[in-house]
């Protein structure tokens, strides 16, 4: 017997096929004469063929199932990560060096221990000043279809500055003298409005800044003549507020002190999760769903228009016929709205929707008729209207 290597022209790998040869004796004894039979691969039957198709069918389902799954999980983990005491995990506080040696600064660390906020020190690029970070989770797509998640640490807006009380004073002491004539001035005094134009101009505009002072009350008191009046005080605080919107903060103690970076930590962790209900709250998707008489709305917009008829029908003496003429012209809240902002005048807008006609039945026995001016003047006010003891009638 022989092996013959045969390359296989139904498949695209070789394959050795075994030929057999069968050596038989003809007539003549010197005659030997070799046959080969070859087995020739067979094509496969459609019913194999279905089979495999089938298979990589539930293949390609299985893995997008799969693939539904991990996208579904990455979006619930990334909603639950918003919701608050999970969002604070994602917090980190930095506290200048400097102020981590005053008293102030050492009751913060102990507050954020105890509620397991995570903290670092270093040097910040001013003095006594703390940042906030969030840790932001991106998560995307690469081309093997697999989701690859990066974590970064994201620095937020929001800045506080420690102003030791005697610096606060001395700012606020030169703010009231602003009106006395140049030379009577200390010019060794930084006035409080030049200290936060430096703060500005190191830290930049898009930034959101809050001083604060501890117990200035106290050491005002006890400066005697050289106290500062509440009123000059005041003054000084409201001028800043109104100029750069910064504001300050007056607290009492070293513990009040480390309570405010707390809250201030917790309320910036939440801003987003709060940020996302108010977006809910002011959207077409806050129908109670699930009761009696109500409207569910869908993600592509389905349910607006049943919602939208519903609200015109809860006018008085507004029928079927009524709220079908109207929405023809304006098909949701939003057009008419927008009809109503197009208005010259408010006389115009009271009117906008009277000489809408209205038609009941059909062939010789339809009639018409318009909304009319009430109705147009209750729509108006009902959906213009920025007084919230207004009575529609």
């Amino acid at each position: 017997m022989e092996r013959i290597k045969l390359k296989n022209d139904f498949y695209s790998d070789s394959s050795d096929v075994d030929m057999a040869g069968e050596t038989s004796e003809s007539n003549s004894a010197n005659d030997d004469v070799v046959i080969i039979e070859s087995a020739v691969p067979k094509m496969s039957s459609p019913k194999n063929r279905k089979r495999t198709e089938l298979q990589i069918e539930r293949q390609l389902k299985k893995e997008k199932l799969e693939y539904e799954k991990v996208k579904k999980k990455i979006q619930q983990n990334e909603i639950k990560s918003m919701k608050p005491g999970e969002c604070l995990k994602l917090m980190l506080v930095l506290l200048d060096e400097n102020l981590v040696s005053l008293s102030c600064g050492q009751s913060t660390v102990k507050v954020l221990d105890e509620n397991e906020i995570k903290h670092e020190v270093l040097q910040q690029i001013m003095p006594n000043m703390i940042t906030f970070w969030r840790t932001v989770t991106s998560t995307f797509e690469n081309d093997q279809k697999k989701f690859i998640t990066e974590e970064k640490d994201v620095m937020q807006n929001q800045i506080l500055v420690y102003i030791p009380t005697e610096e606060f004073s001395s700012m606020i002491s030169s703010f009231s003298a602003k009106n006395v004539p140049s030379n009577n001035r200390n010019r060794s005094e930084r006035s409080f409005e030049n200290f936060i134009l430096s703060c500005l101009e190191l830290l930049g505009s898009n930034h959101f800044l809050t001083f604060v002072v501890i117990d200035w009350e106290t050491y005002n008191k006890k400066a005697g003549k050289k106290s500062i009046n509440h009123l000059v005080m005041e003054e000084a605080l409201l001028n800043v507020q109104l100029k750069y919107n910064i504001h300050v903060k007056l607290v009492d103690s070293a513990n009040e002190f480390a309570r405010l970076i707390f809250n201030f930590t917790k309320a910036i962790a939440e801003c987003p999760f709060k940020r996302s209900r108010y977006e809910q709250l002011n959207s077409l998707n806050t129908f109670i769903e699930g009761k009696k008489g109500c409207v569910k709305i869908g993600a592509d917009g389905s349910g607006v228009e049943q919602t939208w008829r519903m609200m015109l029908m809860s006018f008085k003496n507004v029928s079927a016929n009524v709220a079908s003429a109207i929405m023809k012209q304006y098909p949701n809240p939003v057009s008419l709205m927008l009809a109503y902002k197009s208005c010259r005048s408010e006389k115009e807008g009271l009117h906008l929707l009277e000489n809408i006609l209205i038609r009941r039945g059909a062939g010789v026995t339809a009639t018409t008729r318009k909304v009319g001016p009430e109705l147009s003047r209750r729509l108006y006010e009902y959906l213009t209207s920025d007084d919230p003891n207004k009575v529609i009638s």
